[in-house]
């Protein structure tokens, strides 16, 4: 095992670098020192099991003598799986208050927060700091000295390690390494094939390492047909892949309402990914009622926590997804409702999740829905809803920035519009100079928070532009402008609905059936449904062109 003793290797020189804190009969640790406060103020954490609230059972190794612990530490790496990691670090918090030296818990909080820039970073450090100096700690002197934890949690500390020092390939190696040394490990089984799956091509085309990544899902799948969990892994490796890719309707959203069930239809996480799935695959009225019913799953959830907003991203996620199936839908009563709930989030934590998202992404929601109405008045209402531009804070640069961005296009539309096409014109050149200033300033935005929203927003707007700059040049040469539309529009994901709710497609067929062009019109019609088979202008150009077929 060549490969792990270079892990081992680096993790020494991480130990070195970090003053490796005391063990066992030494000076005892402080256990609330990777225990962000805001989790150490909630209660103590429900078990999601038993009739009802089975989330998926897994034979983790864990050394303790306390039942509790060990339950406390598996229903951790389970929520981990079933996407709530505040929930997940929670349990693995009251396992440590009652065993500060569980190792496999210490490896729990680093998994939860295991996204570079997370808010909690600081706990993370000391977690992986803790984690290392148990794993590496041994007991008895010189050659008869030995390591207080089996090697299977030693191991399962190392690959954890690995992923967080070396990175995301470095481990994805590792826990296929993991993998194939403990075959019975269902944990392993699920993670190996995750961490190390490919990816799809514009084509939709799956490469060799997404193929034998999805089969190995499903091959645990067949073995444990009734282990939420594994259904779980199954439906995230292929729901979010493009829609020229994967079948959604028969391939996904099947295994998203057998999820729902074997979940007691009480677990909030799979109500978002049953609402995921049903939206992707058009059925709307199931997407509103998983994602309703998921908000109200997060609200209980929150009271009976007493969980501030900060900690509530799913829930905030609930509330997002609702605004676009609801927009979708034409409800706007209830869409004003989850409006005023979403705006919650500004009063989160400068620093959290929840924050970085409603700073970004959900001020920009109006803007985009009176954006894809795409009238002169919309045009005009988007511009007025755009967030104020505050020059003197500093730390609002790179988001000033975009909403300048946002109302160059806009500007551009409504003067065009208006017939004024030299200050159309204008604007649509700024907008060209501000996304090369974004795009310049992406690795200083890397190091942010909201890194994940900026990108989204500079995708869009790059999308936006190449969508209105195939609008000016007319018959020639608009082809390739609403194709780069199309390549820029980004893929959808269960974290973030889009940005844009329409389908560039649509504006490509639409392109079509103007020049006389029917079948083609026609066949783009059917591409746009298939990106975002909730569109309703779509949908109805579609019918309406397969009429005229018939005729």
């Amino acid at each position: 095992m060549k490969c792990y003793s270079l892990v081992v290797l680096k993790f020494a020189m991480v130990v070195c670098l970090l003053a490796v804190l005391p063990v066992n009969g030494q000076e005892k640790f402080d256990v609330r020192s990777v225990i962000a406060e805001p989790i150490r103020k909630m209660s103590v954490p429900q078990m999601w099991e038993g009739k009802g609230k089975n989330i998926g059972k897994l034979n983790v190794p864990i050394s303790t003598n306390d039942e509790l612990v060990q339950k406390h530490v598996r229903q951790g790496f389970a929520l981990l799986h079933a996407q709530w990691d505040v929930e997940a670090y929670r349990h693995f918090a009251a396992a440590l208050e009652r065993e500060p030296d569980c190792l496999m818990a210490y490896c729990g909080v680093v998994m939860s927060l295991l996204n570079p820039q997370h808010e909690w970073k600081d706990y993370r450090a000391r977690a992986i700091q803790r984690m290392v100096s148990l794993a590496e700690h041994k007991s008895g002197e010189g050659d008869g000295a030995e390591y207080v934890f089996p090697t299977n949690e030693r191991d399962y500390a190392l690959a954890i390690g690995s992923l967080v020092v070396n990175g995301l390939e470095a481990g994805a190696g590792s826990f296929r390494v993991l993998a194939e040394k403990y075959p019975n490990d269902l944990q392993l089984q699920l993670l190996a094939p995750f961490f190390n799956r490919g990816e799809y091509d514009v084509f939709g085309s799956s490469d060799a390492k997404q193929d034998r990544a999805v089969k190995a899902i499903k091959s645990l799948l067949d073995v444990n047909p009734n282990n939420p969990l594994v259904t779980n892994f199954y439906i995230m490796m292929q729901i979010e892949a493009p829609s020229n890719a994967v079948v959604q309707k028969t391939e996904v959203l099947p295994y998203a309402v057998m999820l729902a069930h074997q979940g007691g239809d009480q677990y909030p996480g799979w109500q978002m990914l049953l609402g995921y799935a049903a939206w992707r695959t058009g059925e709307m009225e199931m997407a509103r009622d998983s994602y309703e019913k998921a908000a109200s799953l997060y609200e209980a959830w929150k009271k009976e926590s007493k969980a501030s907003i900060s900690e509530c991203d799913g829930l905030i996620r609930a509330y997002s997804f609702l605004t676009m199936v609801y927009y979708q839908m034409g409800d706007t009563k209830k869409l004003n409702e989850v409006l005023k709930k979403l705006a919650v989030g500004a009063q989160a934590r400068k620093g959290s999740a929840v924050y970085a998202v409603n700073s970004w992404c959900h001020q920009m929601i109006r803007v985009n829905m009176f954006l894809a109405n795409g009238d002169k008045p919309s045009i005009k209402s988007a511009l007025k809803s755009l967030p104020k531009i505050d020059s003197k804070n500093k730390s609002k640069e790179l988001f000033n920035l975009v909403i300048k961005g946002y109302q160059a296009y806009g500007l551009a539309r409504s003067y065009r519009l208006d017939g004024k096409i030299k200050d159309s014109d204008k604007m649509a050149g700024l907008l060209g100079r501000i996304l090369k200033q974004l795009s310049d300033k992406r690795t200083e935005a890397r190091k942010q928070p909201y890194y994940a929203q900026y990108l989204i927003l500079v995708k869009s707007l790059k999308c936006y532009y190449a969508e209105f700059s195939a609008e000016v040049v007319g018959k020639v040469g608009a082809y390739n402008f609403y194709q780069e539309a199309i390549d820029q529009q980004m893929g959808p994901t269960r974290y973030y609905p889009p940005s844009i709710l329409y389908p560039m497609e649509y504006k490509l067929a639409q392109f079509y059936e103007k020049k006389g062009d029917i079948k083609k019109a026609r066949e783009t019609y059917k591409l746009a449904l298939k990106r975002m088979p909730s569109h309703p202008q779509s949908k109805a150009a579609y019918a309406k062109l397969m009429e005229l077929l018939e005729e």
